[in-house]
């Protein structure tokens, strides 16, 4: 008895196989840090912050800033894209009468910068070797590559932040909220207000703005 001859598939079988397949392949690049790819990007530099109305009536105070900007040696930076960074977050600052100013650029060197960035979120004190020695008080800014999947961190016993240039929201967000922190401003669960952790909410309250200006002035008498 002859056997019968096999059937070619048919075009829609074909389709589900391929769909399948490209599944697949998705949730592998996902679970294996692929992620990182499809949500965490540069923030472009033609975002427009918008505008905000400033919460309380109180002089706006002026903190000095130096940002610490990680790279390697091979690297050609952006030496504009720091200082637009600041500029932006003071738009969000505004509603607390808050600046980062004046503002200091510097850049360190490292032999292998993609692992900085993780190296400080496992160890804070990390950041005495990173960092030149600090004599003043002022906020420093800490911009790294990547944070090990965190977008920002708030070092606050050391008056220090970092911020990854690869976000799932904008930096200068990122930068905003790790500010926040600094200022004893705590996570809410607004997904609107800037204080929202993981989200793109920019929206502080009048109660937040009276908190962070007071710790602003307490921080700048202290200096």
């Amino acid at each position: 008895m002859e056997p019968e001859p096999i059937q070619p598939r048919s075009l829609g079988s074909k389709i589900l196989r391929r769909f399948v397949a490209g599944i697949f392949i998705l949730s592998m690049l996902y679970i294996f840090g692929g992620y990182q790819y499809f949500q965490f990007q540069k923030t472009p530099d033609d975002v427009a912050t918008g505008e905000y109305t400033q919460q309380i009536n109180a002089d706006k105070q002026s903190i000095p800033v130096t940002v610490y900007v990680l790279t390697e040696a091979s690297e050609d930076r952006n030496t504009d894209r720091p200082k637009r960074l600041i500029s932006n977050t003071n738009q969000i600052l505004h509603q607390i009468a808050v600046e980062l100013s004046p503002i200091t650029v510097s850049e360190i060197t490292l032999s292998d910068v993609s692992l900085s960035g993780p190296e400080l979120v496992a160890d804070p004190d990390r950041l005495q070797s990173i960092l030149p020695s600090i004599s003043s008080r002022e906020v420093y800014v800490v911009i790294t590559p990547s944070l090990g999947g965190l977008n920002g961190i708030a070092f606050s016993s050391k008056d220090t932040v970092a911020v990854a240039e690869y976000t799932t929201s904008y930096d200068f967000r990122v930068l905003a909220h790790e500010i926040g922190h600094l200022l004893d401003l705590s996570h809410v669960s607004d997904k609107s207000n800037l204080m929202f952790s993981g989200s793109g909410g920019t929206d502080v309250t009048q109660t937040q703005a009276e908190k962070a200006h007071q710790e602003a002035v307490n921080f700048l008498s202290e200096s």
